[in-house]
């Protein structure tokens, strides 16, 4: 086998003189024929070998340190030695040399992120020969595979080196620092919107490290988005799922949130084909949507009247040209609402008075009736006994007293009729009075009612003064002693009253002072008895 040296290494080979010579004889007693190291081919190793002479007791010396232009080469030391007593030479020594390759490790690695693999790739060469590799991941771990693939434990900076050796027993180590990137934390958040208004969308990603870039899939179809903070604007009400894709150093992350671009309500509404506003106008709700519930709020126009019915019905007060608006809100909180006009004509407002009904046979009804500024208005009074009149006012008697109901209509020559109707009560007009006898202390004065008129269809209110009042139609009460003016007031149901007030007395007991006996004998039988008696008002 030959010896084996590899570029910028030195090998030497000792040149032993020949049996039964010393290093001492050379030059007197032999000596090399040649001294030469070449190729196979012949061709000189050059500088790069060097030929010592033996001299005193130090043997020749053959030195070679070859260049790495000579790797992967033969070459021979080959001499001959001379006898210089015979002249005669010995047969030729050789002795082969290899100039072994180097390897020259090297390798790349792939961009990792936590929980990736990091692929390493071997571009170690070596011209000849074969080469065994040893991995060190910087982490613990090794491997022996040409082009090993490994999964750091977390994210972080790690020297790795590998060493690749030779079969000819030459080594190289090569290292590189890896560098395991952190992912980022994707995270971003959407406010739901009403249709017709763009959607923005905030991003609340944590970036460990480098610069960030954003895709934005917006689940309708559309092109991608990109950008920390977007907006977009949907087409179509619906709920989409929205996802996110943050990507910092080479490491991804996303999330996928869901946003709601709600409907809005389209409002509409139909009002009746009402003229006049003494008649209620109808207002026929029109409003759809798309999904969802809506809710409503009417604003009838005249500063009073408003509504949340789904269709309502309004009498105004006010007439003219009206706005009229609607608002719709959906369940999603989405707004809209719609004004339209109506047109009512001033209606007479029919309305009246009476005087008080204590006289069924002298009753006036006094017309009260609003009427239109331009148009003329008559007149039509119906009575529930069957009475009717066409003049503005009525003045009329009853056959009976009792219950009546009047009607009055108002007609206007502008085409428009209003009208209103009443109960009465007709009444006689009641007299009161009652009897009450005095009373001496400690009793109770008992009253008699003795109050007339309207068939006794009268409330009774009695007062008592400090002792007090009663609606009884015949009571009692505990009086003080001495004159009180008791008021009895009977009321119909029409109001009619009568009031009567009268002195009733309690007069105080009398006191017997002494008591004295002025004659009698014993057994007589007969006594003599003489009393004072004072009186209570002595």
């Amino acid at each position: 086998d030959p010896d084996i040296v590899a570029y910028g290494d030195n090998i030497r080979h000792n040149l032993e003189p020949p049996t039964g010579y010393t290093n001492n004889q050379y030059g007197s007693d032999w000596t090399f024929d040649f001294w030469e190291m070449v190729t196979p081919g012949g061709t000189s190793a050059g500088a790069q070998y060097s030929k010592t002479n033996p001299s005193g007791g130090n043997v020749a010396v053959n030195s070679f340190t070859p260049v790495i232009g000579q790797s992967d080469s033969s070459f021979l030391i080959r001499y001959a030695i001379r006898s210089l007593t015979n002249g005669c030479v010995a047969p030729v020594v050789e002795r082969q040399v290899f100039v072994a390759p180097r390897p020259v490790a090297s390798f790349t690695a792939s961009t990792a992120c936590d929980g990736d693999a990091v692929q390493f790739d071997n571009n170690t060469t070596l011209s000849s020969g074969t080469i065994e590799y040893l991995w060190n991941f910087g982490d613990g771990n090794t491997s022996v595979l040409i082009n090993p693939a490994h999964t750091y434990a977390t994210h972080g900076t790690y020297n790795v080196t590998l060493t690749a050796t030779s079969n000819y027993g030459y080594s190289h180590v090569a290292n590189l620092s890896v560098t395991v990137n952190q992912n980022p934390i994707a995270e971003f958040g959407a406010t739901n919107v009403c249709e017709g208004t763009v959607t923005p969308f905030t991003d609340g990603s944590t970036i460990p490290s480098g610069t960030p870039s954003y895709e934005w899939n917006f689940g309708d179809g559309s092109a991608l988005g990109s950008g920390t903070n977007p907006t977009h604007q949907y087409t179509t009400p619906g709920v989409y799922e929205v996802t996110m894709t943050v990507t910092a150093d080479g490491c991804s992350d996303m999330v996928s949130n869901y946003v709601t671009y709600a409907p809005m309500p389209v409002p509409d509404f139909t009002p009746s084909a009402t003229t006049c506003n003494s008649d209620e106008v109808s207002f026929t709700n029109g409003t759809t949507i798309s999904s969802g519930q809506v809710g409503y709020s009417w604003d009838f126009g005249d500063l009073i009247g408003t509504s949340t019915q789904v269709n309502p019905n309004y009498e105004y007060d006010i007439f003219g040209t009206i706005d009229v608006t609607l608002t719709a809100t959906s369940d999603f909180g989405c707004v809209d609402m719609i004004t339209k006009q109506i047109n009512l004509i001033e209606s007479p407002k029919a309305d009246f008075t009476s005087s008080l009904l204590c006289d069924k046979d002298n009753v006036d009804f006094t017309n009260a009736t609003v009427e239109p500024a331009s148009a003329n208005t008559t007149y039509e009074w119906a009575f529930s006994d069957g009475a009717s009149y066409m003049t503005k006012d009525v003045s009329r008697s009853f056959p009976s007293i009792g219950t009546y109901t009047v009607t009055l209509k108002a007609f206007a020559d502008n085409g428009c009729l209003n009208e209103i109707t009443r109960t009465i009560s007709v009444d006689e007009q009641p007299v009161a009075e009652f009897y009450a006898d005095d009373v001496c202390e400690g009793s109770d004065v008992e009253f008699a009612n003795a109050s007339s008129g309207n068939a006794g269809n009268f409330t009774n209110a009695w007062d008592f003064g400090t002792a007090g009042t009663s609606t009884d139609f015949n009571p009692s009460a505990t009086l003080p002693v001495g004159a009180t003016d008791v008021t009895l007031t009977v009321t119909t149901p029409s109001g009619c009253e009568s009031t009567v007030t009268k002195t009733v007395t309690v007069n105080p007991m009398p006191a017997a002072t002494s008591l004295v006996v002025e004659s009698g004998e014993k057994g007589d039988g007969t006594f003599v008895v003489s009393a004072t008696v004072t009186p209570a008002d002595a």
